[in-house]
């Protein structure tokens, strides 16, 4: 565990997720980056590795124990109408539509490699799933249009379910 200065611990524990913007206006280059997808990642990869955690991975849920100054978060990728992307672990998911039956396309990107997981699309406050997740989002940028409703209703959903 991280040592948290006395102004944070006095704080409540934060819930925090973070909607990706996983459009096409995030494929130029940015910086030193291929494209500011790749920078904002780099950025809260840097920033979830600074920032005291709870330790609880994403089976945890509203079970959480810890009290004092640490942070659980998620990530959601937007950019399709219909569809938003979080990491999902087993073998049938990466990408969630909430028009499935309107032909939602289902899971089409890699998995995560054997052995790893990720928050399965809810809060976590354990480092090696929420890096995995940054890896996965990494390596499934969807460079798409912009739309952003579909990830807000499952950040609501996040919350909810967590």
């Amino acid at each position: 565990p991280k040592c948290k200065s006395t102004t944070v611990s006095s704080c409540p524990d934060l819930d925090v997720v973070f909607l990706l913007d996983g459009s096409g206006s995030m494929n130029s280059r940015f910086g030193t980056h291929p494209n500011g997808y790749y920078g904002m990642l780099e950025v809260l990869r840097d920033w979830v590795r600074t920032i005291p955690l709870t330790g609880d991975d994403h089976t945890v849920g509203v079970g959480s124990a810890v009290r004092g100054g640490s942070f659980r978060m998620a990530f959601v990728q937007f950019s399709l109408e219909d569809e938003y992307w979080v990491c999902k672990n087993g073998a049938d998911g990466c990408k969630k539509s909430i028009f499935w039956w309107w032909g939602g396309t289902g899971c089409k990107q890699p998995r995560l490699p054997a052995g790893k997981t990720c928050s399965d699309g809810r809060l976590s406050g354990d480092l090696s799933e929420l890096e995995n997740d940054l890896d996965w989002h990494e390596a499934n940028f969807m460079a798409d249009v912009t739309y952003m409703a579909s990830a807000l209703k499952d950040a609501v959903d996040i919350f909810h379910d967590s």
